[in-house]
Formats: C-alpha cells, sequence, structure tokens
C-alpha cells in the first residue's frame, strides 16, 4: 500500500474535540508533574492529583487524541498530528491557561452552526469540568482565576515565536481576553420561542425557592442566600428576554440537599445547550460557569469531572 504524503485534514467539530481532547491529554500531564514536586504541601500535591485524574476522565470522554492511523501496521512510517503543546509551568498560569481553554470550547459549544446540539453538550460537559478543576485548584491555592491570564499570552507568543504555529490550546488570534462569552443579546424573539429557556427559567426559581428549607437542614450552608438571589436574578433576566412565565408560585424540589440542588441547578444550565439559538445557549454557557463558582462553595458539592448531569 502507497503511503499518503500528508495528513487527512480535520475540520467542524472534529477538530475542536481533538483540541479540546489535546488540551486534556497537556493538563493531565502538567498536573501530575507540578504534584511531584508539591512536596511541601500535601494538599496542593492531593489537588493537582485531582486535577491530573479528572483530566484523565475527560480525556477518555472525548475518545482521546486523534490517531489518523490506528490500527494500521505501517502507522509509525507515516505523517503524524504535532506533537501535543505542553501546558503552563506553574500553578497560577496552569489554572489561568485551565479557564481560557474552557472558554474556548464554551464559545463553540454556544454556536449552533459550529455544533450541533448533542455536540455542544458534549463539549460543554467537559469544559465546565475542566473549569471546575481551574476553581477547585484556585481555591487550594488560594489564587484568582484569571491572576495568570497576562503570562499565558506571553507562553504563547514565545511558542509562536519558537515554531512559527500557534499552540491548539490558545485562541488563534489576538489574546486570551478573546475568548471571553459574551453577553447574549436583548433580542426576545429567540428565548420567547424556546421551551428549553422557559423548563430552564421555571428550574431555576423552583431551586431558589427550595434554598431556604436546604440552609436550614444543611449544616455551613451559608452562601445559601448568595446562590438563591443569584438564580432568581437569573430567572428574571432570562424572562426580560422573553421566556415564556411558566414558573409556579410555590415550588420546592423533591430533595433538599445542597449537592441535589447544585446538580439540579447545572442540568438546568446545561438544558439551554440543546437550543438551536446562539444566544439561548451563551445564556445557559454564563450560568453554568456561574453555578460552577458559586456551587463548589455549598457543603457536599462535588462538580464531576464531566458535566454530563444525565
Amino acid at each position: 500500500m502507497e503511503s499518503p504524503s500528508s495528513l487527512p485534514a480535520l475540520t467542524g467539530f472534529a477538530l475542536s474535540r481533538d483540541t479540546s481532547a489535546r488540551t486534556e491529554a497537556a493538563a493531565a500531564d502538567r498536573a501530575h508533574s507540578l504534584a511531584s514536586l508539591a512536596t511541601q504541601c500535601a494538599s496542593c500535591s492531593s489537588a493537582l492529583e485531582a486535577v491530573a485524574t479528572s483530566s484523565r476522565e475527560r480525556l477518555e470522554f472525548l475518545g482521546g487524541v486523534w490517531e489518523p492511523w490506528k490500527g494500521r501496521e505501517d502507522a509509525a512510517s507515516l505523517p503524524q498530528p504535532e506533537a501535543i503543546a505542553e501546558a503552563p509551568y506553574t500553578v497560577k498560569d496552569f489554572v489561568s491557561w485551565l479557564v481560557i481553554s474552557s472558554r474556548r470550547d464554551l464559545q463553540t459549544a454556544a454556536n449552533p452552526t459550529m455544533t450541533s446540539s448533542e455536540e455542544a453538550r458534549q463539549l460543554g460537559a467537559v469544559a465546565l469540568g475542566r473549569y471546575a478543576s481551574a476553581v477547585q485548584l484556585a481555591n487550594a491555592y488560594a489564587i484568582d482565576l484569571d491572576e495568570g491570564e497576562h503570562d499565558v499570552d506571553a507562553l504563547a507568543q514565545r511558542l509562536i515565536g519558537q515554531s512559527g504555529k500557534t499552540p491548539s490550546w490558545i485562541v488563534r488570534t489576538g489574546t486570551s481576553s478573546d475568548l471571553a462569552l459574551p453577553q447574549p443579546s436583548q433580542t426576545t424573539s429567540a428565548f420567547a420561542n424556546s421551551e428549553q429557556a422557559a423548563q430552564t427559567t421555571a428550574n431555576w426559581d423552583c431551586i431558589a425557592q427550595t434554598l431556604p428549607k436546604s440552609a436550614v437542614t444543611s449544616e455551613d450552608f451559608s452562601s445559601a442566600e448568595i446562590i438563591e438571589n443569584a438564580l432568581l436574578d437569573r430567572a428574571s433576566r432570562s424572562l426580560e428576554r422573553g421566556s415564556k412565565d411558566t414558573r409556579q408560585l410555590r415550588c420546592s424540589m423533591p430533595d433538599h440537599s445542597p449537592a441535589s440542588l447544585a446538580q439540579a441547578s447545572m442540568r438546568a444550565d446545561i438544558n439551554l445547550f440543546s437550543s438551536d439559538s446562539q444566544d439561548v445557549r451563551l445564556f445557559g454557557a454564563r450560568a453554568a460557569l456561574d453555578d460552577v463558582r458559586l456551587w463548589t462553595k455549598a457543603p457536599g458539592v462535588s462538580i464531576p469531572a464531566v458535566v454530563t448531569l444525565q
């Protein structure tokens, strides 16, 4: 068999999936190496190993990195994809890199011209799990999520200068700030026509109504009121954008535990990825990022490595 002279091209969702998988492969390696260096801080080492484990789980969920010649006996002699670019070398920069790459994948997931609803949920599940890893690691080290953003951009520029190519884990033009999720527009037609928006808005409101009961029965749930207000504000903004009002005057979730309510809240967020509207998907993506930060501090809540919440 004649060997091909070039790699087949990856496009569309296949390219986005592989970029996300390569990010997780790099994250797992870097987190493990940083953990081995944290000999004077057991809790730091544990937090980093948890990130490595979660990254490997996300990599498996995505099906691994692209292997164009998988199964061929002559695979080693054929053109290969570029080596996986290394993640940043310090914890501060590593955390910001995890955040930046999560936003990159959520931008793709929020775009209906780039991802189907099923693809959006898959990519979003990985991005949110990676973002949760960043939040947990930042909490362990008491650092800000975006503290190393400038250094991540500087690292990308160095790699571009050395190789002439942009690392797959960074934005292809501009800077990391270009990957911040835009605000959904104020147009109302997309929300008014979305059953997902109506259902999710009602669920946010019901969870908010349940939170006072959860705070009474759960010890150390000091953030319950903050989360309640955030969910009520979010529901109001969705209604202002035109969502149908299907809220119940009195509503209570069957399970009042913080862990159950956190899962219900994020499931409501992810439901918006099923919409065919970019504005509705963006609203869900921003809500999910907020919920990762809010619920991480609640007692007994653990954000899964892959936020599918099926």
